[in-house]
């Protein structure tokens, strides 16, 4: 992950986690894949460039997830905080990891565009609950139903032990046929391609 990356990707946790009272990680999840869905639609390309699997409950930046959950915020430990709590909801009981942030937001690394698409996709779905997100990225014609079918995920999530699956979200199907959008997401991903090498 270049630096630029791992800015505007903790960036944007902080925002959301300053936004978005009663933040659990499910939610953060959802709507981090959001936003980046509503940019390449919009500008041809993600914020965060990170790489989203199809997992049981919808599309997972494993990066997030993985630090979150077993790596004590070695990546984005900076910028927000995942605590361990005992949930007591109606419709779930268990382990839950509420996300708190952790600096002051720094909104300079995004462009105004970008800010503005951030914007509308906390808007339009901030107040939904991890439950209602999950069952909105299921949607039939959504990426992940695609791979959900393609891949027949439905016998690996329902007769495995498995919840996860290898199978990455390929964002460049939301713009096929759209040339100008595919070169800008292929310039913009050789680009990270080529920064990401030189930070290694």
């Amino acid at each position: 992950m270049t630096n630029t990356q791992l800015e505007k990707t903790g960036n944007l946790l902080l925002l959301i986690s300053h936004q978005i009272p009663h933040l659990y990680l499910t939610k953060l999840l959802k709507l981090v894949y959001l936003v980046d869905e509503k940019a390449v639609k919009t500008l041809g390309f993600p914020i965060t460039w990170l790489t989203y699997k199809a997992w049981q409950y919808g599309p997972v930046a494993t990066a997030i997830y993985d630090d979150l959950s077993f790596n004590s915020g070695t990546l984005f430990g900076q910028y927000i905080q995942g605590i361990e709590e005992r949930l007591e909801l109606p419709d779930y009981k268990g382990k839950g990891i509420k996300i708190v942030p952790n600096a002051p937001l720094n909104k300079d690394v995004f462009s105004r565009k970008e800010l503005d698409i951030i914007d509308e996709v906390l808007t339009k779905y901030g107040d939904l609950d991890g439950k209602k997100l999950v069952h909105l990225l299921h949607a039939e014609h959504t990426l992940w139903d695609k791979i959900y079918k393609e891949k027949n995920l439905k016998e690996r999530f329902e007769y495995t032990e498995y919840n996860t699956s290898p199978f990455e979200i390929d964002f460049t199907q939301l713009i096929e046929g759209d040339e100008e959008k595919l070169s800008i997401y292929r310039s913009m991903e050789e680009f990270m391609d080529f920064s990401a090498a030189f930070s290694e």
